[in-house]
C-alpha cells in the first residue's frame, strides 16, 4: 500500500485497510480489497480508494468505488456516507456523499453484466480484445481465440 506521511497521520480513524471480501451477489462471487475505510460520526463510514495514476474520474463516477459501497453497505452491515478517491501523485482527495440509489443502480449493473459474460451474450471488438490482457476469465472466455 502506498501511504504518505500525512495519511500516516490520519489512521486514527481507520476500521479497515486493505479489507478483503468475498461477497456473493446472487449466482455469482465478488471477490477484492477495500484500500481503506474510515469511521465517521454517527456509525457511518468514508470508503476511501488509492489512486497512482492522475485524475480521470469523480467518486461518484467511479464503478469501483461505489462497488465498496454496495460491499461495505450489504456484506459488512456498515453505512456508507461518502466515497473519496485520493490522488497519491498530487495528493489530492476528491469526495462524495454516498447515493444509496446510485449503489442500487451498480449493484444491478454488476448483475447485469455478470449475466452477459456467463451467457456469452456480449460482442468482442478489436477496441475490447485490448482489454482481453487484462480481464480475470480470459482462460475461460469461449470468445477468445485460444
Amino acid at each position: 500500500m502506498f501511504l504518505t506521511k500525512q495519511l500516516l497521520s490520519e489512521m486514527g480513524n481507520a476500521i479497515y485497510l486493505e479489507k478483503s471480501f468475498s461477497f456473493p451477489l446472487d449466482d455469482i462471487i465478488i471477490c477484492g480489497y477495500i484500500d481503506r475505510v474510515d469511521r465517521l460520526d454517527n456509525d457511518k463510514v468514508e470508503i476511501i480508494d488509492y489512486k497512482t495514476g492522475n485524475i480521470r474520474n469523480l467518486p461518484q463516477d467511479d464503478l469501483q468505488l461505489n462497488l465498496y459501497a454496495l460491499v461495505c453497505r450489504d456484506y459488512l452491515d456498515l453505512i456508507p456516507a461518502k466515497l473519496s478517491l485520493y490522488f497519491l501523485k498530487t495528493n489530492q482527495k476528491t469526495s462524495v456523499d454516498v447515493s444509496n440509489v446510485y449503489i442500487d443502480l451498480v449493484k444491478n449493473l454488476v448483475l447485469n453484466t455478470a449475466d452477459k459474460i456467463l451467457s456469452q451474450n456480449f460482442t468482442i471488438t478489436q477496441e475490447s480484445l485490448q482489454n482481453c490482457n487484462d480481464c480475470c476469465y480470459q482462460k475461460i472466455c469461449p470468445k477468445l481465440p485460444n
